[in-house]
């Protein structure tokens, strides 16, 4: 994370840590933009003053390339999280299926990537086919996830191999994510990502009825956790829903 993108994170406007550390606003704005070297004494202090571990020398650090050489790592490994995938579901909710009419052909070797719990998520993820939501495979371990570890059902630490996402307006969307919390491994129905700012997902369905848990739950989760009920997904606009909602993540940081 940089210097700008940190500092914005944490609320912080340019013209407040020039006053701080008594900078010309105008010099810390060339500082940012790296029009002008940060002086030598001034860029420890800011920063320890924005918790960012202080910059080391890239010499003889290992391209990933070197990385997966070196673990004789399949790069174009593909994993599925032990359960039942997209494809062994029959849809259910037709009611849900004739007013959505969707039109987007959802290729069969993606669905048997995709873990899945329950029919409703099988809705949300032909919403975001329907927005144009791209079908990817992305290492969710290799992004850098800060909160919790990353872990598979069996509580082993993910591996590095890409898993089926969605890429949707710039959010990364992986479905069904194991992580150890409080020394419980906790599954969330999806984790998303801009680059930037991670978000938990929850799809509630109709049975869905333990709120104190999910409160307790959702109070040990570091990123913040959205949930969207059934009715939510079933008869409103989901996609905008989530356009909507993901806006405010803004305001939380990546790490």
């Amino acid at each position: 994370m940089t210097i700008p993108e940190k500092r914005q994170a944490m609320g912080l406007t340019q013209k407040q840590l020039a006053e701080e550390f008594q900078v010309c606003p105008t010099a810390w704005s060339r500082y940012e933009n790296g029009s002008r070297k940060w002086p030598v004494a001034l860029l420890p202090k800011v920063l320890e003053r924005l918790k960012m571990a202080p910059e080391v020398s890239r010499a003889g650090a290992w391209t990933w390339a070197r990385h997966r050489q070196f673990a004789r790592m399949d790069q174009w490994a593909v994993e599925v999280e032990a359960g039942p995938t997209w494809d062994k579901y029959s849809p259910g909710y037709y009611q849900f299926y004739r007013r959505l009419k969707p039109k987007r052909p959802i290729p069969l070797d993606f669905k048997r990537l995709v873990r899945m719990d329950s029919r409703l998520e099988g809705c949300v993820y032909c919403w975001l086919s329907e927005s144009g939501a791209e079908f990817v495979l992305v290492s969710l371990a290799a992004l850098g996830f800060p909160h919790h570890p990353l872990v598979d059902a069996q509580g082993k630490p993910m591996s590095m191999a890409r898993r089926a996402a969605f890429f949707f307006e710039g959010w990364l969307i992986f479905p069904q994510v194991h992580m150890l919390v409080n020394g419980q491994i906790i599954r969330v129905d999806a984790l998303a990502f801009n680059g930037l700012y991670w978000k938990v997902l929850e799809f509630d369905g109709g049975a869905h009825k333990d709120r104190t848990w999910d409160q307790t739950r959702d109070s040990w989760l570091i990123p913040e956790t959205i949930r969207f009920t059934d009715h939510e997904i079933l008869q409103q606009d989901f996609p905008e829903l989530l356009r909507q909602r993901l806006k405010p993540a803004q305001a939380s940081v990546a790490s």
